[in-house]
């Protein structure tokens, strides 16, 4: 679906004014086809130029502006710590918000690295008419480290298992106690952690982890947490 909002503004305020929203809604029509809105004066219709500010929404699978060919890019997911860029196109000027995560916000094409899922809108003037359109980076959690593990030795659930982490040999895995003192390290994680300390059976608690996954692409904000060992 794309929707671009078009704001256009006069230079005498009106002196009075009236809401009257409407919907038009039309068949499927011609791919490759230009169709054309007109938003005309009370004194001339299909003529004049409006005498007062309006706006205008158009939707639906491929719908343009006319003689706007304006997009904020499509949508992209990263994970956590990732950067990608952003590349709206069309019209001359651009502004971007919100301003978090962004390299700049007045480019066509900033750097985003959002700490979480971010909606950014970008706008551009074109023949004094405002366009707007967003663009949604959609930040994934790269791994669900289990906040409990039971190393009981029933063969179930003995080890912290750690979706995903198959997927990064460079991972580093510290484990530290409530006092801060280390109980587990590891370079990689092809054992998971069995609720031990060299050999030694921990006792049951809470432990508290950092994760630092090392991507090929650069390095991600670590992860930080709790894991409880229950027998």
């Amino acid at each position: 679906m794309y929707t671009s909002i078009l704001r256009c503004g006069v230079r005498d305020p009106c002196l009075t004014q009236d809401s009257v929203p409407f919907v038009v809604t039309i068949p499927d029509l011609d791919p490759g086809t230009v169709y054309y809105v007109i938003v005309a004066g009370v004194a001339d219709p299909g003529l004049a130029t409006a005498q007062c500010g309006f706006t205008v929404a158009v939707s639906g699978p491929g719908a343009d502006v006319v003689n706007v060919d304006f997009d904020a890019g499509p949508d992209v997911s990263i994970g956590e710590g990732e950067s990608t860029q952003l590349n709206a196109t069309g019209g001359v000027g651009y502004t971007w918000s919100p301003t978090s995560g962004l390299s700049g916000s007045s480019i066509p094409d900033p750097i985003a690295s959002p700490v979480s899922t971010t909606i950014y809108e970008v706008t551009t003037t074109v023949n004094d008419c405002i366009f707007t359109d967003q663009v949604t980076v959609d930040v994934l959690r790269l791994i669900q480290p289990p906040n409990t593990f039971t190393p009981n030795g029933d063969g179930k659930n003995d080890l912290w298992a750690i979706p995903g982490m198959a997927d990064y040999p460079g991972a580093v895995v510290n484990i530290h106690d409530r006092w801060g003192q280390r109980v587990y390290s590891s370079n990689g994680y092809r054992e998971p952690w069995d609720g031990t300390n060299d050999g030694r059976v921990l006792p049951d608690g809470t432990y508290y982890y950092h994760i630092q996954l090392n991507q090929v692409a650069g390095r991600s904000a670590p992860y930080t947490g709790f894991v409880s060992i229950i027998r």
